[in-house]
């Protein structure tokens, strides 16, 4: 609490020991609510409007009606000023709001809006850089999911997978679906480097379509890279060339070891620093394009 002095709660800058939910808000009785996780750099947040954008999508998913656009944006803007947030997590959460009779959702008021920003652990970007572990996680992915894709604030899975992966002292959890292959990490996408050509789980897996993954592709395809979208097998993660995650915190981080084995070289493959080195360059010219508000020129 102390590195987040504010949020913006319901339109307001509250002091962050000083918001207060009611008990009977739907996000805090059944998980009912949408959120965003994005990522300011020098002040400014990245892809905003991208983020948006599938925060309505998310909202149309569930029927949940969302403040407007620009409420929004003002949020951020304001809190990210009033935090300081230099470089930080950014996240917007929207909920039903308040239920006037239970599991009655057509009682509910008006939505609650939340936005806060949590600042970068020092030198973690380059800590990633450097290459990370990952282990498997025992938690599925339902590719049938009805809400697939919806970036839910009924987060259970993830909660459990990024803790399998904390005991065992590595930094994610692979998730797979029904079948057991790999669609995507507790928190990140999956990407796998075979003989020059980049293999991802398809958004149809049951994955959450990150915006990092969406850079990432585009970048990829721009340098000629040959970019497949399939499921990944066990066997496939531990032949791979290279492995990298993707995501709005961690950026495109190399993987090095799955569990106890080594991927590749052992060191961080030449693709991925190269896909890590072209997103930094996306973000630092997106940054100054617009130094009064955040761009969405990223291609």
């Amino acid at each position: 609490m102390k590195d987040m002095p504010y949020v913006h709660w319901n339109g307001c800058l509250v002091p962050a020991d000083e918001a207060r939910v009611s008990v009977f808000d739907a996000g805090f009785l059944y998980g009912d609510g949408i959120y965003e996780t994005m990522r300011s750099y020098d002040g400014r947040v990245f892809a905003l409007a991208r983020h948006l954008a599938r925060l309505e999508r998310s909202a149309l998913r569930v029927h949940l009606e969302l403040p407007a656009a620009e409420r929004i944006q003002a949020a951020v803007e304001e809190l990210v000023t009033a935090n300081g947030a230099t470089d930080a997590v950014v996240r917007i959460t929207v909920t039903r709001g308040p239920l006037g009779r239970r599991l009655d959702l057509s009682s509910a008021g008006a939505p609650s809006l939340l936005v806060t920003s949590d600042p970068l652990a020092e030198g973690a970007d380059e800590k990633r850089r450097a290459g990370v572990r990952v282990v498997y996680s025992e938690y599925l992915r339902h590719s049938e999911y009805p809400l697939a894709g919806v970036k839910s604030t009924n987060y259970q899975v993830s909660l459990f997978a990024r803790n399998e992966a904390r005991e065992a002292q590595a930094l994610e959890a692979l998730v797979p679906n029904e079948s057991g292959e790999i669609v995507e990490a507790a928190a990140a996408n999956v990407f796998l480097v075979k003989d020059g050509e980049l293999i991802t789980p398809p958004l149809r897996s049951g994955i959450l379509g990150g915006i990092t993954r969406e850079v990432v592709i585009e970048l990829a395809r721009a340098r000629g890279y040959s970019v497949r979208e399939a499921t990944l097998s066990r066997a496939a993660i531990e032949t791979g060339d290279e492995l990298f995650l993707s995501g709005t915190t961690i950026q495109v981080a190399p993987v090095v070891r799955v569990e106890d084995r080594v991927v590749g070289s052992g060191r961080p493959g030449p693709v991925t620093l190269e896909l890590l080195d072209a997103y930094l360059a996306v973000v630092r010219e997106d940054i100054a394009a617009s130094p009064d508000a955040p761009s969405e020129r990223i291609r």
